[in-house]
């Protein structure tokens, strides 16, 4: 069925999500989510919790979005405490409110006002649940460059510094932001000029959410003095590696800092974002990640179809079961999307210039324990087959390569299957399986090894390694007969599935995007 949501109402709104489904697509991002106020003349009334809510894993991102016209009284200090309690404190108190709201009534989510259509993905369990609430204000970026001059964008103030300020009796400067509202936790506020840099430079989900659980610590720490700005804290972020050599605030000067209790206040002035994207070296990296946008296309076709209700022969289209799959794909950060967007058209590319090969597969290995392995097989049309017998026979031949490749490969428990034609094919579609290998039985070794066996998959393997790539495998051509033989064992919909899981077919392998 059909998931029919909001785009946004105001125009500010229609940005906001446009720049959240960069980062988190359209399954995981939902504009003006609703809750239920009883009925009206017989009918739902919805309420607007927030104005754009996106949910990836764990993770419960909250926006409150408010277009505010900067007051001109004539006291600028008037105008600014006016804007204020417009675009940030009355985002404050949605948020906090949105918050209460989605901890005590998780199920009472709609992504419509007459609250017809419920949150169609999961929620993860309140315990578990990490919110991150960002308030997303415009309108004084124009007052705040005439009167500070720069880019426009608000000062950002530590907490702790904040609190120190008023501890003495003093204030905030004009267009600074500090603790916006007294609870645990930190609320964001990104204004005119930092929301699109924010979100456009962090265009993962797994490097907006880092990002946003990194600056919360740091300014919890007490580290930071002020920040001319959200983009020179993004700035200082994005050239700030810790010892494992990730991202961090916290990198190896203020780790080694020896005195901890007087902890370094860090001061970053406005200029290091514009010197960070006109170096050479950024542009260099943004040419770098071109071909990673490949997989962005890749998980926002497949989410476009889920919402759309136009799946393939999927038994459960439905977007709560989908998105299991579909979060692997966008769990991936940026570096490595390059690297699957690589391994998959370079197997393309190799495999459509041998006419000899039926169908070749190449395992790009999960470099972490919670990351999947991946199977890309490219699989040519026969002469004279249809395009439904095709469809059947190349998913049955995915199933079995994931199979085989928990067989060889033991440590693998998430293991993801991708099918394509070759190259030059006119037509074009693409299947997709997960297999959850944790719970590997007697019974589903005893198929994949009679799989590797009997059918070859995986018996003929070539090391390849590319530049930036992980190692992979190709595996050179199986004969049709055997092709064949695979389609023509193909299960009924309620016979057991032949990856030996004992679940019904159309429960297990069956359930293919």
């Amino acid at each position: 069925m059909e998931i029919h949501r909001s785009e946004g109402v105001t125009e500010s709104e229609k940005i906001l999500n446009l720049l959240c489904k960069r980062s988190f697509f359209s399954l995981w991002t939902y504009p003006n989510v609703y809750r239920d106020q009883g009925t009206k003349d017989g009918k739902y009334e919805g309420k607007e919790v927030c104005d754009a809510l996106a949910v990836f894993g764990d993770h419960i991102l909250i926006f409150s979005d408010k277009s505010c016209t900067f007051p001109d009284s004539g006291s600028l200090d008037v105008d600014w405490a006016r804007w204020y309690k417009k675009a940030i404190k009355r985002s404050a108190d949605q948020l906090l409110g949105a918050m209460r709201w989605i901890t005590q009534h998780p199920d009472r989510l709609f992504i419509d006002k007459d609250c017809m259509e419920p949150l169609p993905i999961n929620l993860p369990s309140i315990e578990n649940a990490k919110f991150h609430l960002i308030a997303v204000a415009r309108g004084a970026g124009e007052r705040c460059k005439m009167h500070y001059g720069g880019s426009g964008s608000l000062m950002v103030f530590s907490p702790q510094f904040d609190n120190l300020l008023h501890d003495h009796g003093e204030k905030l400067p004009l267009f600074a932001i500090g603790e916006v509202a007294l609870f645990d936790g930190y609320i964001h506020v990104f204004d005119d000029i930092t929301t699109s840099i924010v979100l456009e430079t962090l265009d993962t989900a797994p490097d907006l959410i880092r990002y946003l659980v990194e600056k919360e610590k740091f300014m919890k720490s007490g580290r930071l003095q002020n920040a001319d700005g959200e983009e020179e804290l993004l700035a200082y972020y994005m050239q700030s590696w810790n010892e494992a050599g990730e991202l961090s605030f916290f990198n190896s000067v203020i780790s080694n800092y020896n005195i901890p209790e007087i902890p370094p206040k860090i001061i970053l002035a406005e200029g290091g974002w514009e010197e960070l994207v006109s170096d050479m070296t950024w542009r260099s990296l943004q040419e770098w990640r071109r071909p990673s946008l490949y997989w962005d296309n890749l998980i926002e076709l497949f989410a476009f179809h889920t919402l759309d209700g136009s799946l393939y022969k999927v038994d459960d289209p439905s977007p709560k079961y989908q998105e299991t799959l579909l979060r692997f794909l966008a769990a991936e950060p940026r570096y490595r999307r390059r690297t699957l967007a690589y391994a998959i058209l370079d197997h393309i590319e190799i495999s459509s210039k041998d006419e000899n090969v039926d169908f070749s597969a190449r395992i790009v290995f999960s470099t972490k324990s919670d990351e999947p392995t991946y199977v890309f097989l490219v699989v040519v049309r026969l002469d004279g087959e249809d395009l439904y017998k095709y469809r059947n026979r190349r998913r049955l031949l995915l199933i079995n390569y994931c199979a085989v490749v928990k067989h060889k490969y033991p440590s693998n428990d998430h293991i993801i299957g991708l099918a394509v034609e070759p190259k030059y094919s006119q037509e074009r579609s693409e299947d997709m399986i997960y297999l959850d290998a944790r719970e590997w039985t007697t019974e589903m070794e005893i198929n994949a090894a009679e799989a590797h066996e009997t059918l070859g998959i995986l018996k003929d393997i070539s090391p390849k390694t590319l530049p930036t790539e992980p190692r992979h495998y190709i595996d050179a051509k199986l004969g049709a007969d055997l092709s064949n033989n695979i389609i023509s064992g193909k299960p009924g919909r309620n016979d057991p599935c032949p990856c030996g899981s004992g679940i019904k077919f159309k429960r297990c392998h069956g359930s293919m995007i």
